[in-house]
């Protein structure tokens, strides 16, 4: 039983000087590489499919409001969508005069105001997406929001496509 306790104890010191040095390592490595690490988390965070067609464009709320706004409205422009959604974009007035200066027909979009967080802007949008029948949803948010809304949206929409698209702040 001693010899086994030793064995253990040693096991257990071995695996800790490994994790101590790994992480010198490690910590070197951010030291002497810092541009890769930091390319690396931004290609981790940072989701963006091929652009198609959809049955609406939905584009939700954040700090940078008016790019990604005029963003969602280019792609409608674009034909990539008949309808877009504006998820708690919080600039509603721009997005309006947006839409006005753009000649955009009011059934062609839709205001969901009440969402503050990522999983509400989903969750807001069931009924829509049933009632509307969506099938296809291009989903615009920031860069750094990018994969984090389209988990997100693809746990509440399993049976949907979701294609995550973002615009520059």
């Amino acid at each position: 039983m001693k010899k086994l306790l030793k064995s253990i104890l040693i096991t257990a010191n071995v695996i800790q000087l490994m994790l101590f040095f790994s992480l010198i390592a490690f910590g070197a490595y951010v030291f002497l590489n810092p541009d890769a690490v930091v390319e690396w988390l931004a290609n981790f965070m940072v989701k963006e499919d091929p652009l198609q067609e959809a049955d609406v464009i939905v584009v939700i709320g954040g700090e940078e409001n008016k790019l990604r706004l005029a963003y969602g409205v280019d792609l409608l422009q674009g034909g990539y969508a008949p309808k877009i959604v504006f998820s708690s974009v919080g600039n509603e007035d721009y997005a309006y005069d947006l839409l006005a200066e753009k000649g955009i027909d009011q059934n062609r979009y839709y205001f969901e105001q009440t969402a503050t967080t990522t999983f509400e802007n989903a969750y807001n949008l069931i009924p829509y997406v049933a009632d509307n029948q969506i099938q296809s949803m291009i989903l615009v948010t920031s860069p750094v929001q990018s994969r984090r809304a389209r988990f997100m949206f693809k746990r509440m929409f399993s049976d949907l496509t979701i294609i995550s698209t973002f615009s520059f702040w």
